[in-house]
């Protein structure tokens, strides 16, 4: 795949999705402009020189009807990412080469510098070290499923954010990180091991993985890569499709005691663990054990948590049942039955 993409940049030729602005009816030929959006994209880029923000000038976009390539209304995220493709200005990026490109610019070169140079300086005045939450890159909305993005306040507080390109309520609405993570630690806090877990999961181990071929998976991966760099996927649909791969290629590998045993000791400790751990301390913690966690902003509570494999395998086969616990823990099927229905919301009906 990155030969022929390779390939594609030097003849000319864009490699992965085609950007707003653009239009093409064959992959084989040059992009082509749309007047209308070019028009659009140039004069966001002035608008972005007069020193607007990257949100004001997507609610520019988004009260001309304008949307982007998934269908979604405009951020500030995808107009700061418009504003850094430098595939306007007529060149084909591909890794660190550049490449003339076939199509035609709609920025001038010295436009596009002018914005990165504003970008450069903004950057170097606002960025601050560490961490921005214990959850930072682990969060997603639990109605939309959205991810739900860390950042600083104007103190420098880190907080979460969820900003996308679609028209939920709760769509711009923040929460300070920290009282989002000490809810982590109460869950992980409540977890308990019953005393027979090693022999359930140790039955477990030898029953194997979940009948998914491995093999099959990762052609399917391969097929899906060689799609993408051909154009027929966007860069949110590619990396979502790849993730519910991977994660069945984790769920297909038997379960091993070792890793799982990891797990254990790390939950036996966790709570001690917590209390004393820094925020970038407490992010490392969680690594291991959570692949996503899931966030009602409307209540700013945690609503769901998806664990890694090997914790939940401890989890499904290991957790002492509990009358004084706070969490519902569900089976595969219980899952795929909520998110075929979607999410109930509590205190509201």
């Amino acid at each position: 795949m990155s030969k022929a993409q390779r390939q594609r940049a030097e003849l000319g030729l864009h490699v992965g999705p085609v950007p707003f602005g653009y239009a093409h009816e064959d992959a084989r030929q040059a992009l082509e402009v749309v007047a209308s959006e070019a028009e659009a994209v140039r004069e966001a880029f002035e608008r972005r020189t007069r020193g607007e923000s990257y949100g004001s000038i997507a609610a520019w976009f988004n009260e001309r009807g304008f949307q982007t390539r998934t269908g979604r209304m405009f951020t500030a995220y995808s107009v700061r990412d418009m504003l850094t493709t430098r595939l306007y200005t007529g060149i084909i990026t591909y890794k660190a080469g550049q490449y003339p490109g076939k199509h035609e610019a709609i920025v001038p070169k010295e436009l596009y510098e002018q914005v990165q140079l504003l970008r450069a300086k903004h950057c170097r005045k606002n960025t601050r070290g560490g961490i921005t939450g214990a959850l930072q890159g682990l969060l997603s909305c639990g109605h939309c499923e959205n991810a739900i993005h860390s950042e600083r306040n104007y103190h420098g507080d880190p907080r979460y954010r969820e900003r996308h390109g679609w028209p939920y309520a709760t769509n711009g609405r923040t929460v300070i990180a920290r009282n989002i993570d000490s809810q982590i630690g109460e869950v992980m806090a409540g977890i308990e091991l019953a005393s027979e877990w090693r022999d359930r999961i140790l039955q477990l181990a030898t029953n194997g993985g979940f009948g998914m071929d491995i093999a099959a998976l990762k052609k399917q991966r391969q097929r899906i890569a060689r799609a993408y760099g051909d154009g027929a996927y966007t860069d949110e649909e590619y990396e979502r499709r790849l993730a519910e791969i991977d994660a069945n290629i984790q769920l297909a590998i038997p379960v091993m005691l070792p890793s799982v045993e990891e797990a254990a000791e790390l939950i036996n400790n966790l709570p001690r663990l917590w209390q004393e751990a820094l925020p970038d301390e407490r992010r490392r913690l969680v690594g291991p054990l959570i692949d996503r966690v899931y966030l009602d902003l409307k209540s700013k509570r945690i609503s769901g948590i998806r664990p890694r494999p090997g914790f939940g395998e401890l989890l499904v086969n290991a957790v002492r049942r509990t009358t004084r616990s706070t969490c519902v823990l569900l089976s595969q099927e219980e899952t795929a039955q909520l998110q075929n229905v979607g999410m109930v919301e509590t205190g509201e009906n």
